[in-house]
C-alpha cells in the first residue's frame, strides 16, 4: 500500500517537473526571440540636432521627441520656431535609436566649436549628452564618425513622406 502510494506521488511530482521545465524552455525561447527583435526605446528619448553660428548666430535643425514626432526649428537657441514635419514609423525610430546606440554616441567627448558648428544632443534613460565640432571641410575629419552619425540620423528623420 505504501509503495503504490509513493510510486502515485513520484508519478505526479514527475509529471509537474516535467511540464515546469517545458513551460520555461518556451518562456525562455520566447523572451530569447522577443529580445532579438524588439528594440528598447528610452522613454525619455529626445534627440536634437543642428547645425549653425557664423556671423548670424543663427542655428538651424531637427528634433525627435520620445514618440518618434519630428520638429524643425531654427532661431538662436534649439526649439525655437519649432514645426511638426513628421512622425516616424516605429521601425525608422527603433533605427534611429540603434544608430544612435551602435555608434556608442553616450562615449563621444568633443566639444568643439568654429565659424559653422554642428551638434547632437541626446536624452535617454535619464541621461543626457551632448557633442558638438566644427562642421569639417574635408571628408577625412579626426570626428569622422560622430559626423557620420549626425548624417546618418538626419538621413533617418529627414526622409519625405
Amino acid at each position: 500500500m505504501e509503495y503504490r502510494f509513493l510510486a502515485s506521488l513520484f508519478a505526479k511530482i514527475l509529471t509537474v517537473a516535467t511540464a515546469t521545465s517545458l513551460l520555461s524552455c518556451q518562456i525562455f525561447e520566447t523572451s530569447k526571440r522577443e529580445s532579438l527583435t524588439a528594440i528598447f526605446l528610452p522613454s525619455d528619448f529626445q534627440l536634437t540636432m543642428g547645425e549653425g553660428g557664423g556671423f548670424t548666430g543663427r542655428w538651424n535643425g531637427l528634433i525627435v521627441d520620445s514618440t518618434g514626432t519630428v520638429f524643425s526649428w531654427y532661431g538662436i537657441t534649439p526649439g525655437q520656431n519649432a514645426e511638426r514635419i513628421t512622425k516616424l514609423t516605429r521601425p525608422e525610430f527603433e533605427k534611429l535609436w540603434q544608430t544612435i546606440v551602435n555608434a556608442q554616441f553616450f562615449d563621444i567627448d568633443t566639444t568643439g566649436t568654429d565659424n559653422i558648428t554642428l551638434a547632437m544632443q541626446v536624452t535617454a534613460a535619464g541621461k543626457v549628452h551632448r557633442a558638438s565640432w566644427a562642421k569639417p571641410a574635408e571628408t577625412r575629419s579626426r570626428l569622422a564618425p560622430v559626423h557620420v552619425l549626425y548624417d546618418s540620423c538626419r538621413t533617418i528623420v529627414s526622409r519625405e513622406k
